[in-house]
Order: structure tokens, then sequence, then C-alpha cells
């Protein structure tokens, strides 16, 4: 099973001109703790490290790779190409594993995890990836969505399909305003730096 995870505005704002109009240093904490916490109870016992799946663009707009977790990319072009062309391209490091959907992406990290090579898989965007891993159906479907609430209503022009995911049976997003949180009028120019934010865990409650 898999996990989303996603900062979003009331109205399913995650991004816009392809950059997070944001800067949270508490959400950045909580992403990466949750993004790297591992299974085992016991923190004496090694665990592999978890794996996290983004679309092209938001491997772009990252400094670099996510450290300490397997970074999956999907791209149905850069599945075609080796890691020596894709690092050409871009002018950096290839990502650990291209994929060219969502499903296939959870059939090479299953496999993974059978061999003991991977631990928790979190689905952290953008718009497609977030779309088809809400359309996933049986041992591919997502069984928790992590959302961090940001409080003021920042414009953005990409949005997390909340539709889509109450569709898919996280009802709690159904709740007005979304999730129950109430939003803040934005008066910040932007990006927005320390946004007032909540922290929810939604649990899928039908099955698909």
């Amino acid at each position: 099973m898999t996990t989303i995870i996603v900062a979003m505005t009331a109205e399913g704002g995650i991004g816009l001109d392809r950059e997070i109009p944001w800067v949270s240093q508490e959400d950045m904490r909580f992403f990466y703790a949750e993004t790297t916490r591992k299974e085992w109870s016991d923190s004496s016992v090694w665990a592999p490290p978890n794996a996290v799946i983004m679309g092209r663009e938001t491997w772009e707009s990252l400094p670099r790779a996510l450290r300490g977790r397997v970074n999956v990319v999907l791209s149905e072009r850069w599945a075609r190409m080796s890691a020596d062309d894709i690092a050409r391209e871009t002018g950096g490091p290839a990502p650990d594993i291209v994929a060219d959907s969502f499903s296939s992406a959870i059939d090479a990290l299953a496999e993974m995890q059978c061999n003991n090579e991977v631990g928790r898989i979190f689905a952290i965007g953008g718009e497609r990836v977030f779309a088809e891993a809400l359309r996933a159906t049986g041992d591919h479907a997502c069984d928790e969505l992590i959302v961090t609430h940001i409080l003021p209503l920042v414009p953005c022009d990409r949005k997390f399909p909340i539709a889509l995911a109450v569709e898919a049976g996280f009802a709690g997003l159904a709740e007005t305003p979304i999730g129950g949180v109430e939003a803040t009028v934005c008066d910040q120019p932007f990006p927005i730096y320390a946004p007032a934010c909540v922290f929810r865990r939604y649990a899928r409650t039908a099955a698909r």
C-alpha cells in the first residue's frame, strides 16, 4: 500500500508557476520525518529506506535528490532513456528509478519490498502523480493521505484533486471547509514565509 503526502491550501492549491508559493520549515521537518520514518519499532534493527514517487517537474524542482530515500520519477520519455542520458539532460544525477506510470513504479517497488530493499512508499506529487495514485486499485491503492493544510489562501495554478480523493474513499476531505480546516486571508507578498498550518491524517473509508 502507498501513502500520499501533500501540503495544500483549503482550495487544494499545491503550486504556482511550477514552484511552491510558501516556505514552511515546519512542513519541511514534518515531511522529512514522515518520509524517512521506518516501520521497524526497534531502532537498533536495520530497516530499508522508504521510497518517494514524484513527477518529472517535481524532481527537476528539487535542489538535490531526497537523501535517505529511494527517489522514483514518473516520466514516459525518461523511461526510454539511460541514466547517463537523463543526467546529461538535467545536469545532475538521474533518479534511482524511472517508471512510465504509477502502476509500473509500484510493481518495481513491490519487488524491492519483497527483497527488503525498500520500506514504505510515498506519492509526493505533483498533480499527475496524485491523480494516478488516487485512481490506483487493489494492491496498488493508497490507504493513507497525510495532509499539511496551509491555512492562508495562497493563489495556486496547480491543484490537488480533492474530488478524486473523496471518490477514492478519503471521505474526511469532503468536510466543509476542506478537511474541516478553516482558511485565513492571505495578506503577505509571495512567497509566504512560515504560514500557519495544520497536520491531518486521513484513512480510506471505502474499498475500491
